[in-house]
């Protein structure tokens, strides 16, 4: 368990009114990498692009260069002289050097607004950038000094709410797309004092190009719209394209083309000569989720939401993001496997994340591993004692990773297997290995460091996954379906029994009598195995897919389906499953793996790396109070929750807490005896979306 502490005190958790929750849904909540490589940039000879908090640098070619990590979201980037002007979210604006290519590094300290708001986007023309906040903020900073941007000039844009998103300059013009009121035109002709001119209701504006006398704007439901701003005090609306199933996001014009980022279609070049009437050119070939575009000369570059970035007609790159397989433990640590991608070797991997607060992947700490890892299973020590991950590492065996400090994870052990380990899984002193075309592998853990082969099993198929309870091991043996192995004794592992399903099996679990098995193209099939010496068909159920991967939550079984994205079955009676549609949908990537915790179902989508989808409740919750184990000084907390709130860390004065299923993570200081929560005007949200409370206001800490 995570460090915890006694609180001890008083506070006041005020309910907002009870409401019942509709027919329970499937709702997605985060994904690694966040949200695939989001914004691009090119100039010197080089291209830049953020995924997550990591901003990277390649060459003309896609060739990888370097990379750093601003610790903060990247929503946009500006290049200007060898300098790099990031939007970082919560974090401000942060200023890159990157005359060193392969060594960028920070330029001086983050500009923040002065209310804490943070940058949603950057623009910058001559000595002047130009931001908005994430509130409602249009700010003009002097960067003649791009270590120390000094503000120039401000004004607050206009509307109840604002979700500015991106920002053009041309001239004296400065035009914002703000998803909630469209289009702001901004005079900047004095940079002391920036003027708001004009306001165009374009509903759900995502992003602005300017050209000449023209703006044109993208929505993520209304298509790309061209506005004529040759008068920014009276813009007028001109024609539009808004082809259905779309979802306009990024946009970069050159002369009389429109290059268009559309996440449900790809890249689309469309014809904006005839302002009034806009039309398609082509859709790219190869594009799938394109999120943004920026263009240099004849070089036309997208961030795709599954393939990384791409230089249309040429390549791609494809940073870190591959999820060949995942492990939650009981914690919310997500164990995460990247098999094929990256620059190097140096990117594949083990990867782990703090997904207590579900809509927010928090990376932990990586480790290479020498393989292509395939899968994973995780052993907590008790308290005081080590954890390890159990890597199968396809053509280098079983590699042990001692993930005690889950931010500096360090290869302690390995044993080169004779086959391709597919998959492991640890019962005390022993990990079992399913390795390939060689069968089974019964390997000594005891001594961590040096691992020893103790027995093998050659099964006839391809053991691609095992599972093991007591002294059987169950492995999803290919082409020959279900093998059942007796490793009493490990030395001199015996066949028990098998049958040989109608597909590949390539996953298998558990529950009561019954073997789960993903048997590929036939989907799942559910076999008998209460006598394990005669296995027999009980059900089964054609996803439509490819089921590669399962697990199991009561009498839910959910399936990996390939194409066929997340599948999950109602299998109250084995004998005839029951698909849950409410609980199933199409994956970004093909779902290769999948495990479920609580509420909660972690998918393994290939390219499109991990993500976690959520399950809406049925029913209201109650708030509880948590006194955790500890003897340090603290306070009471009444908190509504499923799984128990916990402390995460207490330093000095500054506490940082965790309660169970709400999303976010927040910040609470102690004056004195008094306890303030910073966010004390907001309302948290449950999980199922329809219930608030309002937050504590204070109390009084005894120590």
């Amino acid at each position: 368990m995570r460090k915890a502490m006694r609180w001890v005190a008083a506070v006041a958790v005020v309910m907002l009114s009870h409401q019942a929750y509709g027919a329970p849904a499937l709702k997605s909540g985060d994904r690694w990498p966040h949200h695939a490589p989001r914004a691009a940039a090119v100039g010197g000879g080089h291209v830049f692009f953020g995924r997550g908090n990591v901003l990277t640098v390649l060459d003309n070619d896609l060739g990888h260069l370097g990379s750093i990590d601003l610790q903060s979201e990247i929503l946009g980037i500006f290049y200007a002289a060898d300098t790099l002007y990031v939007a970082s979210g919560a974090n401000g604006l942060k200023i890159v050097d990157v005359s060193t290519p392969a060594a960028p590094v920070l330029a001086g300290n983050p500009y923040m607004p002065e209310d804490n708001s943070g940058i949603s986007s950057i623009f910058v023309s001559g000595k002047f950038a130009y931001t908005t906040s994430l509130t409602n903020i249009f700010t003009v900073l002097d960067v003649s000094d791009p270590a120390a941007p000094v503000k120039a000039g401000s004004t607050t844009l206009s509307g109840l709410l604002v979700s500015a998103a991106s920002l053009f300059v041309s001239g004296t013009t400065a035009a914002v797309a703000d998803q909630v009121n469209g289009l702001h035109l901004l005079a900047i002709s004095d940079p002391a004092a920036p003027l708001r001119t004009a306001i165009v209701p374009l509903p759900g504006a995502s992003e602005v190009f300017t050209a000449g006398n023209y703006a044109y704007v993208t929505s993520a439901g209304a298509g790309m719209g061209i506005v004529d701003i040759s008068d920014p005090a009276e813009p007028a609306q001109l024609g539009s394209y808004a082809p259905e199933n779309a979802k306009f996001l990024g946009i970069s014009v050159a002369g009389d083309s429109a290059f268009v980022a559309d996440e449900n279609n790809g890249l689309l070049e469309v014809n904006v000569g005839d302002k009034n009437n806009p039309s398609l050119i082509r859709l790219f070939a190869g594009t799938r989720g394109a999120y943004s575009v920026a263009h240099s000369g004849s070089d036309i570059f997208v961030c795709d939401f599954a393939l990384g970035l791409q230089k249309i007609g040429s390549g791609t790159y494809n940073p870190p993001g591959d999820a060949r397989d995942l492990f939650i433990d009981a914690e919310y640590y997500l164990y995460v496997l990247d098999d094929t991608s990256g620059a190097g070797d140096d990117q594949e991997g083990l990867r782990i994340f703090d997904v207590f607060n579900i809509g927010n992947f928090v990376f932990k700490g990586f480790v290479a591993t020498p393989g292509k890892a395939r899968s994973v299973t995780v052993v907590r020590g008790a308290a005081g004692t080590p954890s390890y991950a159990y890597v199968a590492d396809g053509e280098s065996g079983l590699q042990i990773v001692d993930v005690s400090d889950q931010t500096a994870p360090v290869i302690v052990g390995s044993l080169d297997t004779s086959g391709t380990a597919n998959d492991v899984q640890v019962s005390g002193n022993y990990a079992y290995v399913a390795d390939g075309e060689a069968g089974l592998k019964v390997i000594d853990i005891s001594d961590r460091v040096h691992p020893q082969l103790a027995g093998s099993f050659e099964t006839g198929g391809t053991a691609f996954a095992i599972v093991v309870a007591g002294d059987l091991v169950y492995v999803a043996d290919g082409g020959r379906g279900l093998h059942i192995i007796d490793v009493a004794a490990k030395e001199n592992p015996l066949s028990v029994g098998f049958l040989d399903t109608d597909g590949t099996a390539y996953d298998v679990r558990i529950s009561g009598p019954y073997a789960y098995v993903a048997d590929g193209a036939e989907g799942l099939v559910i076999i008998d195995v209460a006598t394990p010496a005669a296995p027999s068909r009980t059900g089964g159920y054609n996803t439509g897919g490819m089921a590669l991967g399962v697990s199991i939550s009561g009498n839910y079984v959910r399936i990996a389906d390939g194409t066929g994205g997340l599948v999950t079955l109602d299998v109250s009676d084995p004998a005839a499953p029951v698909q849950v549609d409410a609980w199933s949908t199409g994956t970004n990537g093909n779902a290769l793996n999948v495990a479920s915790i609580d509420e909660y179902v972690f998918v393994a989508e290939n390219l499109a790396g991990a993500a976690v989808y959520q399950l809406s409740d049925e029913t209201p919750f109650e708030p509880k109070p948590f006194d955790p184990p500890g003897d340090s000084a603290g306070c009471f907390i009444m908190a509504a929750a499923v799984r128990e709130p916990r402390l995460d860390r207490c330093l000095g004065p500054v506490c940082a807490m965790r309660f169970g299923p709400f999303f976010g993570r927040w910040n609470a200081h102690v004056s004195g005896s008094r306890y303030f929560h910073p966010l004390e005007k907001s309302s948290l949200l449950h999980r199922g979306g329809g219930e608030g409370f309002k937050q504590m206001r204070h109390f009084t800490a005894t120590e």
